[in-house]
Order: C-alpha cells, then structure tokens, then sequence
C-alpha cells in the first residue's frame, strides 16, 4: 500500500544508481549498498526496477550512512508499484534507482496543499500599513516564522491590523509562485515508428500566466527501447513550431537508449500557452519506444517560480 507523505520533501537525484551489497529480505529496513552517492533522507528508490516480477518501491527515511539506507517503519516497504504487496526478497547485486516516482508528484502536490491550509490561515489576521511601510514585515522574517500560526491564534496579528486592505491575495499573487500550474502522466508504452515530430499522446499541458512570470517546464522519458547503437534522437518540449527545451538522446547499445529529462527555464508572455512532450528521430530508421508503466510513467510538469527579478 502507498505511504501519502503530506508536507514532506522528499530527496530525488538524477541519473542515481547504485547496487545491494547484501541481500534484503522481505521484512529488513536496512539497505545495504555500494553507496549512498550523498543521497539526503527520506528519499523513495526503487530496487529491482527493471524486473516487473521482483520491483519494489520504498521509503527510506531513517539516518543514511556512506553506506546504508535504512526506513523506519515496515509500513515504508511495497509502495504503490511494487511487484507485490510483501515478501520480496532482492539479492546481493541487485540495482537500486533513484528516478521520479508518481510518490514524487503526490508528495509535491501534499506541499502546495499544506502552503494553502497555512495561506489560508492568515485570512482572518492582519498586518497594518505602517509595519509593511517601515520594514517591520520582511521576506526574511516570514521565512523565520516570525509570523506563525501559534502567533496568530494568540491574538498578536488581529484582523483589524489588516482591514485597511495592506495586505491582499492580490498582491501576494503578484510575488509567490503559484506552485504547479499542470502536469500529465503516461503510464503505458508509445512507439514512434516514423520521423519529423512527433509528439507523444498525453503528455501536453495547457495554463495561463500574467506577464513577469518565470516559468521551469520539465519533461521526462523512463527509458528508451528499440533504436540501434549509435542512432540519435531529439526529446524536447515545445509550443507549436518553436521548441522551449531540447536534449539529445543517443542510444548506448542496441534496442536501448538511456531515459532523462528536457529541462527548460521561461520567460513566457502574458496568455494561455500550451507545451507539448515531442520527439524527433535524428538518424537511422529504428523505431523508439517510450517505455513507460504505472510504476515509472513518463511525464511532462509545468511549475510557476514566482516573479522574474530580472523582469
């Protein structure tokens, strides 16, 4: 059964990989490994991830060591996408991942919630005029939690501290990012057997922005199957005919191409835009499978960072 972790930053690294030093059995918490490769907990990796039989998804979020991830609780075992739901036992050897995880997405929308819910909080208290004018409320001090809910439930911000209107969500909207603006997952296999550009079915988000915002779109493929060594794709994202962000795929060895993520920083303009996740084959004519799963699905994330400082 999947852990819903609300409020929690979970640890993800690219292009982690690491090996079991010593067996895990089905009720151990203490992972054994090459290396940890300075991995922060909690993090949620993957052992086994290319055996569907013997995957297992899990929640390590004791102490880690140069050496060792170690969960807490039985209960952090046989997440969601794990081959069974207990009993695994996984060898000396075997590969442990660090990849993004639909955990990761939930655990990213529980931290949007959770800033709502203390938003929200601060609807019925206020901060006068005066105190904003003379620098009595700053950014650092919020980020200090100078202002807390314990603070406001004691009475020390009031509402009539704020119902000369200083403070909106208008004008804090102007400022914060908004956090996720959409996102779409692709849990099951896409062939692109021809060339020009494709773009991969689901894998598209609309939203709509004001003008001055800084925009970071991010788009990722598991794992490739099907072209032969050394023929080349393109994976980018783009808007219509111009692209926002482009990577270079290049397969290793036959039939397998390594997956990743496109990542692009942008300024949009002032409108509704639309991204889409879209793949080009470059050289050779093999076809290029997006191998995707429930456990490991493709996926295309739009995120607001707040106001453009360079604007």
């Amino acid at each position: 059964m999947g852990v819903r972790m609300a409020d929690r930053e979970t640890h993800v690294a690219n292009y982690f990989e690491t090996r079991l030093t010593a067996e895990l059995g089905p009720t151990d918490l203490v992972a054994e490994v090459l290396s940890t490769g300075g991995l922060q907990s909690p993090a949620i990796l993957a052992i086994e991830p290319d055996n569907p039989n013997q995957r297992e998804v899990i929640l390590f979020d004791g102490a880690f060591t140069d050496t060792e991830f170690r969960a807490t609780s039985i209960a952090n075992r046989y997440l969601d996408g794990s081959a069974q739901p207990g009993g695994l036992t996984h060898p000396a050897g075997s590969v442990v991942r660090s990849a993004p995880l639909a955990q990761h997405i939930q655990d990213l929308n529980d931290r949007i919630d959770a800033d709502r819910l203390r938003i929200t909080s601060l609807e019925g208290a206020t901060v006068g005029t005066a105190k904003l004018e003379n620098g009595a409320v700053t950014t650092p001090k919020l980020a200090d939690q100078a202002v807390t809910t314990p603070k406001i439930a004691s009475g020390a911000v009031t509402t009539g501290a704020i119902a000369d209107g200083a403070v909106t969500a208008a004008k804090l909207a102007d400022e914060l990012p908004k956090g996720v603006l959409g996102y779409a997952l692709r849990t099951e296999p896409f062939t692109i057997a021809s060339g020009g550009d494709i773009d991969i079915p689901g894998l598209s988000v609309q939203f709509t922005v004001p003008a001055g915002r800084l925009i970071r779109a991010v788009g990722y493929v598991p794992v490739w199957s099907g072209p032969n060594e050394g023929e080349v794709g393109l994976l980018f994202i783009r808007e219509g005919i111009p692209s926002v962000g482009i990577k270079r795929v290049i397969a290793a060895t036959d039939g397998h191409a390594e997956g990743g993520s496109v990542e692009a920083l942008i300024r949009p303009w002032a409108g509704t835009h639309f991204y889409n996740l879209t793949f080009r084959r470059v050289t050779g004519t093999s076809d290029w499978t997006v191998e995707a799963s429930p456990a490991y699905p493709a996926y295309i994330l739009v995120e607001d960072l707040g106001a453009d400082p360079n604007a």
